[in-house]
């Protein structure tokens, strides 16, 4: 609770991540990323958006907490930029949760700067079913709200257009509804 969130990808997982991030009582959460229509799905959802083209999301994390950074980063797109802004913004003593998919198999990281920042560095997508009695409560009090992220709703012979739609960035998020 209390904590400066920085959450680096507003895409579904991103945007999920923030809300789930303030409902674990942060009192701010950064939305970073470069397209104009994901930041606005996080502003709604009450992430200060950030459009890294635009602005450098140390400069504006660092101005909003004194120079102090983020608390937590997570990297919730998969790539190297990514995660180095994570990196970037996060405060000594902080965390950096890696839960966008990397497929590279090695990543230059600077190991005296981890040393240095005594940074943890974690790596993970969660246990669904784990945390499906912690999550499940919070959809049905109406605390969180992942329908709202859902723009398209289609049947099972419509998923190569609900591919299309996603793949052209004109979808958030489709739902398939397979009955």
């Amino acid at each position: 609770p209390g904590d400066v969130v920085a959450v680096i990808g507003s895409g579904p997982v991103g945007v999920l991540t923030q809300m789930s991030a303030r409902v674990q009582g942060a009192a701010k959460v950064f939305a970073i990323d470069r397209l104009p229509d994901r930041l606005a799905m996080a502003e709604k959802f009450g992430s200060v958006p950030i459009n890294f083209e635009e602005q450098d999301p140390k400069t504006v994390v660092d101005a909003a907490t004194q120079g102090r950074g983020a608390d937590v980063a997570l990297e919730a797109v998969g790539g190297k930029e990514p995660l180095d802004s994570a990196l970037r913004v996060v405060r000594p003593h902080g965390t950096v949760s890696i839960v966008g998919v990397h497929l590279e198999d090695n990543y230059p990281f600077s190991a005296i700067d981890g040393f240095v920042r005594e940074l943890t560095v974690r790596f993970g997508v969660g246990d669904p079913m784990r945390l499906a009695s912690q999550i499940l409560p919070l959809i049905e009090n109406e605390v969180i709200h992942p329908d709202k992220i859902i723009t398209h709703r289609l049947g099972l012979d419509d998923v190569p257009e609900g591919y299309r739609l996603f793949n052209d960035r004109k979808a958030f998020k489709v739902l398939v509804n397979v009955s």
